[in-house]
């Protein structure tokens, strides 16, 4: 995955060029850009670029993650679910307000977790949300999937526990 943030929609001059451009709504400007090859840029099997709404969002190790069959990406305030290796879309959900810090698939439950800056939740590989959970502030200081449960600090530096199945947020700090 590779940062687009100078990557124009239609344009003939982006630096890169991809197969297929994907949003989840013409209705808004994109603010970021998240470019995908199968293969490498020289010698591609396959490319899309995934053009961001609402918060913008940075490629990092927790932008995509895979159930072995798809692929998971967040960019800004959704997360776009493609299929593997031909990078068709499955669905696009948008998951958070702001944007989606992270995705992260937990086998044990077949689902998905999103991060994002106001809410965590937890989708089906369909897409379906099953929760979703949101703190007394911004969920920005720190993330971790835990065996037994979900541990993220807020924007307070207050630490908190969610409930795989429940969604149910406990405070354990102050």
């Amino acid at each position: 995955m590779i940062d687009e943030p100078t990557y124009t929609p239609g344009s003939k001059d982006n630096v890169r060029m991809y197969e297929t451009e994907v949003c989840r709504t013409k209705r808004y400007q994109p603010c970021c850009a998240h470019g995908i090859y199968i293969g490498d840029e020289h010698s591609q099997k396959g490319s899309v670029v995934l053009l961001g709404i609402g918060g913008t969002t940075i490629v990092h190790d927790d932008s995509a993650t895979t159930n072995g069959k798809v692929l998971f990406v967040a960019v800004a305030d959704s997360v776009f679910c493609l299929s593997v290796p031909e990078l068709n879309t499955f669905w696009i959900q948008k998951v958070d307000f702001v944007a989606c810090m992270g995705v992260f698939w937990i086998d044990s439950l077949s689902s998905i977790i999103t991060w994002g800056e106001l809410d965590v939740c937890r989708y089906t590989e369909s897409g379906e949300k099953i929760w979703c959970t949101s703190g007394p502030e911004p969920l920005t200081s720190a993330f971790e999937v835990l065996p037994n449960h979900i541990k993220v600090k807020d924007f307070e530096n207050d630490v908190y526990t969610i409930d795989y199945e429940s969604g149910a947020m406990v405070k354990i700090n102050k």
